[in-house]
Order: structure tokens, then C-alpha cells, then sequence
């Protein structure tokens, strides 16, 4: 690491508790959540590791088959699995893995580094204006996200209110809020497009 005049920061210092050891997860994924260059870091040594284990020429040493995907992406601290082909038929070997909950948004995490944000933003307008798969996709997955962070946010108003959030209401109710959210995007792609317009 010195011959490549890499920076090195120690995150966890002298001896560790078994609490503090449990909570390293946790701690990890949160870095990933701060600064999208961990998180894009921790991807891409995680699909090298695949790759390089797949293609090594001792395969019969490095058994592909007896590698458990799940375990090895959380400790690669994943929030998503990348796709790649070679975890395309591997669904039961990645049961032991927990992806990060849809009410992240994955593509909002940003760079602490101001000069990689802003490239990172010129290419996802680019990339959102240009409209192809990618960006239906991006779109979809923002919208989702932030739904949940709204449904997230109304179950913490009504705890706060002093209501049982998952009490049963009525369905009046229900269809109300239903109507209140279709509003609110409505109003939210009328001002997309009104600024595409312009």
C-alpha cells in the first residue's frame, strides 16, 4: 500500500469488544451510505474477487461452486448486488445476503469529493435526458425509494401522534392517503417536465 502512496486512515482502534465487532457491518455500511466512492469501491473489489476466483487456474483449489456468495457480499458490505453473469443462477447460494431496503436510494448517494460529484451528476443528467433503459430504470428505482421514505416518515408522525401504525384502518382512509401520494407525484412529473420544457 506504501508503494502506491495510497492514503490509509485506521477506522477501528486497539482492542475490540465483541459489541464492537458485531456493530463493524453496520458501521461500514453506513460509511457507504455517506460517501459513494466506499461504496463503488467496495463493488468493484467485490466483483474482481468473483471474477479472479472464477477464472483462477487452480479451479480445482478455488471451487467456484463451494464459494458462498451471500456471506461474501456482506463482507464486501454490498447495499445491492451488481449485476454480473456470473451471480445470474446463483439465487440459492445468495440467500445469506440482505440487500439494502428499497427506501434507499442508491442513486442519491453522493461523493464527498466535490469535483467526483460533480462529474457524477453531469453524467446521470445526461445519462436521465438521453432516456434509455438505464434511465427508466434510475427513475423507477428513485420513485420507489422515495415512496417508501414517505410511508417511513407517515408510520413515525402517526407513532408520534400516539397511533398503532399497523392498526388496521379504515378503508376510507387508506384510499385517501392512496389519492393524496397519486397527487403529490402528479404534481412533482408536471414540474419535471415543466423544467424540461424550459
Amino acid at each position: 500500500v506504501e508503494t502506491k502512496t495510497m492514503a490509509v486512515e485506521e477506522t477501528l482502534k486497539g482492542d475490540m469488544t465483541i459489541e464492537q465487532i458485531s456493530n463493524v457491518l453496520v458501521q461500514v455500511r453506513n460509511l457507504c451510505l455517506q460517501d459513494r466512492d466506499i461504496l463503488e469501491k467496495g463493488t468493484k473489489a467485490f466483483t474482481s474477487f468473483i471474477r479472479a476466483y472464477k477464472e483462477h487456474y487452480c479451479a480445482f483449489i478455488f471451487r467456484f461452486a463451494s464459494l458462498d456468495l451471500g456471506h461474501l457480499a456482506t463482507s464486501f458490505c454490498l447495499l445491492r448486488l451488481p449485476k454480473m453473469p456470473e451471480l445470474r443462477d446463483q439465487s440459492d447460494k445468495l440467500q445469506n445476503f440482505t440487500p439494502a431496503g428499497p427506501e434507499i436510494n442508491i442513486h442519491s448517494i453522493s461523493f464527498k469529493d466535490k469535483v467526483l460529484e460533480k462529474a457524477r451528476q453531469k453524467r446521470l443528467a445526461s445519462e436521465l435526458a438521453a432516456g434509455g433503459k438505464n434511465a427508466k430504470q434510475i427513475i423507477a428505482e428513485q420513485r420507489q425509494a422515495e415512496r417508501m421514505q414517505r410511508q417511513k416518515e407517515r408510520r413515525q408522525a402517526e407513532v408520534a401522534k400516539g397511533r398503532n401504525p399497523h392498526k388496521k384502518r379504515g378503508r376510507q382512509a387508506q384510499i385517501f392517503d392512496e389519492w393524496e401520494e397519486l397527487a403529490k407525484e402528479e404534481r412533482l412529473y408536471k414540474k419535471l417536465r415543466r423544467k424540461k420544457n424550459h
